[in-house]
């Protein structure tokens, strides 16, 4: 289980997270991150909180918190 991927992110102001169509993207100052994200695992963004969730397969969870850590750093 996950020790970073229980906790949300917080989304520092000036970055913009979003997720859509299986699309991972952080814009901020410094540039912008683009990454393919496998529909096992949810990511929310809700009032400059991100949250990733896992699905019920294996992959999920194994990826769950290496999501969280694209989201962190």
């Amino acid at each position: 289980m996950s020790r970073l991927g229980k906790q949300p992110s917080t989304i520092p102001a000036g970055v913009t997270v979003t997720c859509d169509n299986g699309l991972l993207t952080v814009a901020g100052p410094k540039g912008t991150l683009t990454r393919a994200i496998k529909p096992d695992v949810t990511i929310t963004i809700e009032g400059g909180v991100a949250t990733v969730t896992p699905g019920k397969t294996t992959a999920a969870k194994a990826l769950w918190g290496t999501y969280a850590a694209h989201l962190v750093t």
